[in-house]
């Protein structure tokens, strides 16, 4: 009969088939077919398969990324992205280049001022000759007026409004559009405490949104104000300034919502004190408003050596405007050692290193030497103390002390001979001037005589630390478990002293000393 080849027609544009006679006799018909015969057609280009999902027709608040589109195509290419006023709205990029089949980008939108918009997805395969282009476009409303913020309640944790200092506030918030009668998202990041003039740095112990279906978010949010207080009216700002390149900043959008609650001034410095009981259970601190497991004491008024236990939370006017929880490390009788409950400016920010390169360098160690960690511990924890000092600056009714930095490192049993239970080895690696200053940091002599590293250590060493926030804070001191590699220690989450290099960042919880 015959035979068709239909060539290499994989391409668009024109295609062609030959048809060539075997030269056989069909026995059906008694035809010989001969020769051949070529066709042509045309191949059309194929229309490659653009998905847009997640794609949102409401975008609210100046400059959010609240609407944000999915975008797939079924081929390699590029995705351009416009517009029809970008008054109103645009995208956050123009386009994505060579992007490989099915796979999904996001794109934000950017909402700059009140309209309605539409939105193009334009898609253009690499293999332009053989795919077309593909549009797809959809219509959405802006609205860039701020949401309507609202406070529902505010009480402590046991139900009464404060009128005083508290340990726990719940503060109901709900929040919406009023223009299109929707709901307004907020993120923890937006939220700030604010007791009069000064931003408190308190991590929210409980943040969680509860959609009632009537066009608003409620909110709760709940913190603890038990480590520093300042006095002055309670305040709750909240603030969706959005940050975005250079061409695209967008600054405004800040509430701040009046609690109604006044933190009252504290009168005297040594506002009140509890002895620490040894119970296992972490709700167990002794802390305002768990007062029940706590005995309200008077042995900041005792000038008698050891009045007030180790592990007492004293609640000590630094200055006029500030409150800290402090616990005892030391009653000497006419003077009390004492630390600060909570890591100083209790947020991932305010962590430090041991020693920075620049300090380091400034104090006479040498460029060389810096990543070396059998030297770089020689200079001392001078950028530890920089930032304790600076912190604390502003305590005025704390006295300044001059104090010598030890010069101990700890050595490891196993290296030493010595038995750890009982006392520490010690060989000295740096010598500091003697310091004066408001504050210090504990060291590791002290931290040992608590019980740390050992069954019996004490909770309050290590409480309110953690993963979320910091795990650690600086001690003064240096270990060597090797017999030869002396690194900085620091207080773990678990209760132990643990060591790590000079340039990781732990959290500061400063050492006074007061008068009785």
């Amino acid at each position: 009969d015959y035979t068709i080849d239909y060539g290499n027609n994989t391409n668009a544009g024109e295609g062609t088939i030959t048809i060539t006679g075997t030269g056989n006799i069909n026995s059906e018909t008694e035809v010989r077919y001969t020769g051949t015969e070529i066709k042509t057609f045309t191949i059309e280009k194929a229309t490659p398969v653009l998905t847009l999902s997640e794609k949102s027709g409401v975008f609210t608040d100046h400059g959010s990324i609240a609407g944000r589109v999915r975008e797939t195509a079924s081929v390699a290419g590029s995705f351009k992205h416009t517009s029809s006023d970008p008054n109103i709205a645009t995208f956050w990029k123009d386009s994505y280049q060579n992007i490989e089949a099915n796979k999904t980008c996001s794109m934000n939108v950017v909402a700059v001022s009140n309209g309605a918009v539409v939105l193009t997805v334009t898609f253009t395969p690499n293999d332009i000759d053989n795919y077309n282009i593909v549009t797809e476009t959809y219509n959405a409303i802006i609205d860039v007026s701020f949401p309507v913020w609202e406070i529902e309640s505010i009480t402590t944790s046991d139900g009464s409004k404060p009128a005083t200092l508290a340990d726990t506030i719940v503060i109901k918030l709900r929040g919406y559009h009023t223009s299109l009668n929707v709901a307004s998202d907020l993120l923890v990041e937006q939220l700030s405490i604010w007791i009069g003039e000064h931003e408190i740095k308190q991590p929210f112990t409980q943040f969680s949104a509860n959609d009632l279906n009537d066009g608003k978010v409620h909110y709760t949010l709940q913190f603890d104000l038990d480590a520093v207080i300042y006095t002055g009216d309670l305040s709750i700002i909240i603030d969706k300034d959005t940050l975005w390149d250079e061409n695209r900043k967008i600054y405004n959008n800040r509430t701040s919502l009046a609690t109604g609650v006044t933190i009252n001034n504290v009168t005297e410095k040594f506002a009140k004190a509890y002895t620490y009981n040894q119970i296992e259970e972490a709700n167990d601190y002794c802390i305002t408003g768990n007062e029940s497991t706590c005995k309200v004491t008077t042995c900041y008024q005792t000038k008698t050596a050891g009045s007030c236990p180790s592990g007492t939370i004293i609640k000590y006017k630094v200055s006029d405007t500030m409150v800290v929880n402090f616990h005892v490390v030391e009653d000497k009788g006419s003077t009390m050692t004492m630390q600060t409950q909570k890591n100083l400016k209790y947020d991932q920010k305010y962590k430090t290193q041991w020693a920075s390169k620049e300090d380091y360098i400034e104090a006479g160690g040498l460029e060389s030497d810096w990543e070396n960690i059998f030297v770089n511990t020689n200079k001392g924890p001078l950028t530890l103390l920089k930032t304790v000092e600076s912190l604390t600056s502003s305590w005025t009714n704390v006295n300044n002390q001059t104090y010598a930095l030890g010069t101990t490192v700890f050595k490891d049993n196993a290296y030493t001979g010595c038995i750890f239970s009982t006392k520490k080895c010690t060989e000295n690696v740096y010598t500091l001037p003697s310091r004066t200053a408001k504050a210090r940091i504990l060291t590791a002599q002290e931290a040992y005589s608590l019980g740390a590293n050992s069954d019996s250590y004490p909770k309050w060493m290590y409480n309110y630390l953690s993963f979320l926030h910091t795990s650690g804070y600086w001690i003064v001191s240096l270990n060597n478990t090797q017999g030869y590699v002396a690194q900085p220690m620091y207080m773990y989450l678990r209760g132990d002293l643990s060591f790590d290099p000079v340039d990781q960042l732990y959290g500061i919880r400063p050492v006074v000393v007061v008068s009785k």
